[in-house]
C-alpha cells in the first residue's frame, strides 16, 4: 500500500468521526453554582476533517467539533435532534401504512 499522508500511515477510509458520551440525567452544581454547559473533548487525528463529540446531558444534546469546519456546532445538535424526529415520524407513518 502507499503511504499517501508522508507519515508513515495510511489515510483513514472516512474523514468524519462521531462519538457519543452519556452524560449526567440530572444537574449538575460546583459550590452551589449550577453547570451552566457541557463541552466534551476529543483527540484530533491527522486525516480526521470533522470530529465531533455528543453529549447528553440534563435533557440537553451537547456538540463539540472544530470551529473552523463547523463554526456553529449548537446548532448542529439542534438539528439532529430535529432530524431524529423526522425519522421517528417517518418510520411511525411506514409502520402504520404496513397494519404494524
Amino acid at each position: 500500500m502507499t503511504n499517501i499522508t508522508g507519515t508513515g500511515h495510511l489515510a483513514p477510509m472516512y474523514n468524519i468521526a462521531l462519538s457519543n458520551l452519556p452524560g449526567s440525567k440530572e444537574p449538575r452544581y460546583l459550590h452551589g453554582a449550577p453547570t451552566e454547559a457541557m463541552h466534551p473533548t476529543t483527540i484530533i487525528y491527522h486525516g480526521a476533517a470533522v470530529i465531533v463529540v455528543l453529549t447528553s446531558w440534563n435533557g440537553k444534546l451537547c456538540c463539540t467539533a472544530c470551529p473552523t469546519l463547523v463554526p456553529r456546532a449548537d446548532e448542529l445538535a439542534d438539528y439532529l435532534v430535529t432530524a431524529t424526529g423526522e425519522v421517528q415520524k417517518f418510520l411511525a407513518a411506514g409502520a402504520a401504512a404496513a397494519g404494524r
